[in-house]
């Protein structure tokens, strides 16, 4: 099977996708011209080793999975250790704004037997670690032949349908790539029993350290807190509503609500935070809110000197990237977008600070998502949960209104404290792994941004 990978398949896949590169999406030919790119990084690398004689810890996380990678980087930055850092996607290649000596970040190989064996050697890779399940056969069968460990970390594994169970080829490919790894760090015992029950996994190559991204949002949270730095106009009297990384749909649903919302003093202030604030996107929305005779400001227009109520907006708009950590702070209660579109994005962030958290109907791609939805905010009696689905706008009205009787202080420092409470996944890995002896502490990484 693995020799028809090898032979036939991939070489299959690397034709056909340039033969018909035209037709293929742009995110899938982007992906691609950055594993040509890794080609052009032969310099870099030279550079890098040179400056840096000793073996290289390579550290693999396709995409989005960096984030649950960053403690682990900073972690063994902090450690003396030299990190090699790859990807499959354009929107990593300046995701580290701090560069450091000791740290390269690069595009992943084609997945060919001999690249994967050149990259590794020209590298010294001493280890690898791989985030969540973006698994290459032959970057891990070129690992085993040079003798090099390789782990898996942050992993969680859905449950998993009965036909797939039943499909032998299939179980079989997984349960092949799952024992090419030394050790396999997943997020909690559910996992276990799917590697050991679908998959065959030893128990033995199995350890339960949890998920490590709960690390990373408690950084940047804490970070953002000691910069103390106010983003938005000090607050009257009443709650603060932040949509968090909206679409289009999820602005639809909540425009109708908004001047009701208002009118009933539900919240005096709501924070619009597009995903993707372009010049088209910003225009939309002030178009809707004029219509809607609701007041508004862009953020880059705001005087945070002056109180909201004297500058006399209902809403601001957020018109710059990567301050939404920050704003979170600055606010009572969230929405998270994406969750009207088709897939929310994470909840972590508003958790973390503190905020009770509204998703939509499209929010099951979440694991925190579904796990907060069972959990309240507080341990005394009718208090809403930590995150609530809402649908409807009825619902949304419902929400807010049960923040009305409650101490919303009480509530966002339980919620801090709940998340707070699943930390340290980055130092139960690494207290596994032997070749660090005995500097395995218990201490929480410097972000790496």
């Amino acid at each position: 099977m693995i020799f028809l990978y090898q032979l036939v398949v991939q070489p299959i896949l690397f034709v056909l996708t340039h033969l018909f590169w035209l037709l293929l999406p742009k995110k899938l030919r982007d992906s691609i011209k950055l594993k040509w790119q890794s080609l052009a990084h032969i310099q870099n690398v030279k550079a890098f080793v040179a400056n840096n004689p000793t073996n290289s810890i390579l550290i693999h996380a396709a995409s989005g999975e960096i984030e649950c990678a960053k403690p682990l980087i900073s972690e063994l930055l902090q450690r003396g250790y030299k990190v090699l850092v790859t990807h499959s996607s354009p929107s990593l290649k300046h995701i580290f704004h701090n560069k450091h000596p000791r740290l390269l970040v690069q595009p992943l190989p084609f997945d060919f037997f001999f690249l994967q064996k050149k990259f590794l050697l020209s590298n010294k890779v001493s280890h690898i670690f791989i985030a969540k399940t973006d698994l290459w056969p032959n970057l891990l069968l070129a690992a085993r032949s040079l003798s090099i460990p390789s782990y898996l970390f942050a992993v969680h594994l859905p449950s998993y349908s009965f036909s797939f169970q039943l499909n032998p080829l299939s179980r079989w490919w997984k349960s092949f790539l799952f024992t090419q790894f030394t050790k396999i760090f997943v997020v909690d015992e559910q996992d276990r029993q799917v590697l050991t029950k679908i998959f065959n996994i030893s128990p033995n190559q199995i350890e339960v350290v949890g998920d490590t991204r709960y690390d990373q949002v408690a950084i940047r949270i804490q970070l953002e807190r000691q910069k103390n730095q106010r983003l938005l106009p000090p607050k009257e009297q009443g709650f603060r509503l932040i949509l968090g990384s909206t679409w289009r749909a999820d602005e639809q649903f909540w425009l109708p609500i908004l001047p009701e919302l208002l009118e009933k003093g539900l919240v005096k202030q709501i924070i619009i935070c597009p995903h993707e604030p372009t010049t088209s996107c910003l225009k939309d929305l002030e178009q809707s809110l004029a219509s809607l005779q609701i007041t508004f400001c862009r953020l880059s227009q705001v005087d945070t000197s002056i109180d909201s109520h004297k500058n006399g907006y209902q809403v601001i708009l957020i018109d710059r990237i990567g301050i939404l950590a920050a704003l979170y702070l600055e606010c009572d209660v969230a929405f998270v977008g994406g969750s009207f579109e088709g897939k929310v994005h994470s909840v972590l962030e508003p958790l973390a600070a503190g905020l009770p958290t509204a998703v939509g109907p499209y929010h099951l791609n979440s694991r925190e998502a579904i796990l907060f939805s069972q959990i309240p905010c507080h341990n005394e009696s009718n208090f809403p949960l930590v995150v609530t689905p809402i649908s409807s706008k009825q619902h949304a009205v419902e929400w807010l209104l049960s923040f009305q009787k409650k101490d919303i202080l009480k509530i966002k420092q339980n919620i801090g404290n709940i998340i707070a409470n699943k930390k340290g996944a980055t130092q139960r890995l690494l207290h596994q792994l032997s070749f660090l002896g005995e500097d395995a502490t218990t201490r929480i990484p410097n972000s790496i941004n």
